[in-house]
């Protein structure tokens, strides 16, 4: 009886519009973007957050450096470094725990693009409401 059940899993849904047979199947992309049927989003946002690291981490000597100034760097986060995490996000739907992954991810560019300020003769990273009064977006 088991084995019967895990042959009827095995076999695709079809569903029946009129003549037209589709089927279903538990996710496809669409313009870059997964789609499931359950709309869960968390996936996605792990494909995201693994684009976006990509890119910072390629671009982590640029965004370090003492050469470009942070007008400079900011621009460089906001064109190629934040489109990689926030693309089709207008169409999710998230949880606090998916926006909580997304803003720890910007806080941790900023950080390394503002770089860690010395309080009191040691050196510690800003916190995030340094980060946001910097920022001013």
């Amino acid at each position: 009886m088991v084995a019967a059940n895990i042959q009827n899993c095995s076999k695709p849904h079809v569903n029946e519009i009129r003549r037209y047979n589709f089927e279903r199947v538990d996710g496809f992309t669409c313009l870059g973007s997964l789609v499931t049927g359950d709309n869960d989003v968390s996936e996605e946002i792990t494909n995201r957050l693994i684009a976006a690291n990509r890119s910072y981490f390629g671009l982590r000597s640029q965004l370090k450096s003492q050469l470009l100034s942070r007008k400079t760097k900011i621009l460089i986060q906001k064109t190629l470094v934040r489109p990689k995490f926030t693309y089709t996000t207008e169409n999710w739907t998230m949880t606090k725990n998916d926006e909580g992954r997304l803003s720890v991810f910007e806080r941790k560019v900023l950080r390394g693009i503002y770089g860690p300020i010395c309080k009191t003769g040691q050196w510690q990273k800003r916190y995030s409401s340094e980060l946001e009064e910097l920022y001013n977006e």
